[in-house]
């Protein structure tokens, strides 16, 4: 008779979850798990910047402590902000078109991304001629405007 209940046991529908069981079981697993997943993540991060600090051996590279904000603005001291500010003033952009600034540590520079999408460098002293509008805030200032017309009567 035990044979006969473990062939019945074998020919058993697969169990049929809903979707509240399935996230439950998976919540809990999480739960079980998490610092296994977390430890894992970390080493496949640190394997992520060493492969990136090994490509650009030569660039200023500032890590953000876990769970820190990615919209944070780097530290930058005072002389490398002076110089960001003379690169605005320079180009001609405001700081509401600033999208993103860096300084390259080797050359010097002042790295400036704009709502344009114009990225331009600028070293201490430099001449350079502004910027277009159009390059600054990504706005045409003169657009092609289409004459609009009416029906025929």
């Amino acid at each position: 008779m035990a044979a006969k209940e473990k062939a019945a046991e074998g020919n058993e529908a697969p169990k049929v979850y809903s979707a509240a069981e399935l996230a439950q079981i998976l919540g809990q697993q999480l739960v079980e798990h998490r610092e296994l997943i977390v430890a894992d993540l970390r080493l496949e991060i640190k394997d992520l910047v060493a492969e990136a600090v090994a490509e650009m051996p030569n660039a200023t590279w500032q890590v953000s402590p876990v769970g820190a904000e990615f919209d944070e603005a780097p530290a930058f001291s005072a002389a490398d902000l002076e110089l960001i500010e003379a690169a605005c003033a320079a180009y001609g952009i405001t700081a509401q078109h600033l999208l993103g600034s860096n300084i390259d540590r080797s050359s010097g520079e002042a790295v400036l991304v704009t709502n344009g999408g114009a990225k331009v460098r600028y070293q201490a002293g430099q001449t350079v001629t502004k910027l277009p509008e159009i390059r600054i805030t990504g706005i045409n200032p003169n657009p092609k405007r289409r004459q609009l017309t009416g029906a025929r009567k």
